[in-house]
């Protein structure tokens, strides 16, 4: 590129190269110092490399020991960043491309620090690379504060539906914990005293008003058998030890029975000596849950207990009568398959039907045959139909 000449003024004329290039030096350090970095350049052909007063500043090399090289430059990379820092300049070279370079390097004291290096290239009039130059920067501030952001976003992204909810009307909040099945409860713990939604009041029965707000009275509607355990995960919730309360316990119905409930929950604000001060969080009804579970296991020892009987050398009687024999060739091997102790998602694989398919089959089975449920099928199909 042609360079355009410029008319002498008088500061031109008062001002000697030799003072220009002290300005300039002035300048590049004072530049160099602001932003903790350093500039580069490297002749290509020559292999010849400088490196201003700020690269040394900031590799933590000594200008008197060191001499500027790639040898010291790389001796200073993060053992992992290497090859990659390596290869994006010789491909800038390559391509006669800009060079953004971004790396880790260590320090003597053995303090890591991050690097971003930017650089251009010359070329001769024949298009031949002839110098690469540039500046190395500190970026461990950018990084530090980019990390700290996205630390930041994701605690955010865990709180943001409690967050969001608390900053809408009760309304809106009980709609959309209705959706989910929760109820939300409120501790103000400076306070001693806890607020709950309606669906606590719809799942425990309570007419309103009836359930006491105060802290104290809360132990005595927890079981007995799990008062203590959940006094302690409050506690270690309360104290810091962990991040959010996970109970799960027998509450009293206003009828008198125990309600299964999971309660869930986080303390949201503390006083400036770490404190707590409130807590909220949701309770779920998992009554029927617990109840299914300890259906299926009685049913998985019921079965257990005939498949003894039936081994054991007892005779069989034959309940079926009519019933039995009025039973179709697909039913009698659904029969023979639930003897088996398949479920029905196994007997569907098995004879290659839906699921649907063979729920249908066991309902019509029971409904024939007048039982009353699935134990009671699996009963009649060990005694009747299990074979030898």
């Amino acid at each position: 590129m042609a360079s355009r000449a410029h008319p002498k003024n008088a500061a031109d004329t008062q001002l000697g190269s030799d003072s220009l290039a002290t300005l300039s030096a002035t300048f590049l350090a004072l530049a160099e110092r602001a932003a903790k970095g350093g500039s580069w350049s490297w002749h290509v052909r020559t292999g010849e490399i400088h490196w201003s007063e700020g690269m040394y500043a900031l590799f933590g090399l000594d200008p008197a020991k060191d001499l500027p090289g790639f040898e010291a430059w790389a001796k200073r990379l993060h053992p992992q960043d290497r090859e990659a820092a390596e290869a994006r300049i010789a491909e800038s070279v390559r391509t006669r491309s800009v060079l953004f370079n971004h790396y880790r390097i260590i320090l003597p004291d053995g303090q890591m620090r991050w690097v971003d290096a930017y650089g251009d290239l010359t070329v001769d009039v024949h298009g031949v690379v002839e110098r690469l130059s540039g500046f190395c920067v500190d970026a461990t501030h950018r990084i530090q504060m980019e990390a700290e952001k996205a630390a930041l976003d994701r605690d955010l992204t865990h709180t943001r539906i409690l967050q969001a909810q608390l900053l809408h009307s009760q309304e809106q909040l009980e709609l959309a914990l209705e959706a989910s099945g929760l109820a939300m409860w409120d501790w103000d713990i400076a306070e001693h005293r806890g607020h709950v939604g309606p669906g606590w009041l719809e799942v425990l029965g309570y007419p309103p008003g009836a359930l006491s707000a105060r802290e104290e009275d809360w132990l005595a509607y927890i079981h007995p058998d799990d008062a203590e355990r959940y006094q302690r995960n409050v506690l270690d919730c309360l104290q810091g030890n962990t991040a959010f309360l996970e109970s799960e316990h027998r509450f009293r119905h206003y009828q008198g029975h125990w309600v299964h409930l999971q309660v869930r929950g986080r303390v949201t604000h503390r006083a400036a000596d770490g404190a707590p001060l409130r807590m909220v969080g949701t309770m779920l009804d998992v009554t029927m849950r617990k109840r299914l579970n300890a259906e299926g296991t009685d049913l998985l020892n019921r079965i257990a207990s005939l498949i003894a009987d039936t081994t054991s050398g007892k005779p069989r009687g034959h309940a079926g009568g009519d019933s039995d024999a009025r039973l179709s060739r697909r039913q009698r091997q659904i029969l023979a398959l639930v003897a088996k102790g398949m479920t029905s998602a196994e007997i569907a694989k098995q004879l290659n039907i839906s699921t649907d398919t063979a729920i249908g089959h066991r309902r019509e089975l029971m409904k024939k045959l007048g039982l009353h449920n699935a134990v009671d099928l699996t009963r009649y199909a060990i005694t009747n139909h299990l074979t030898d």
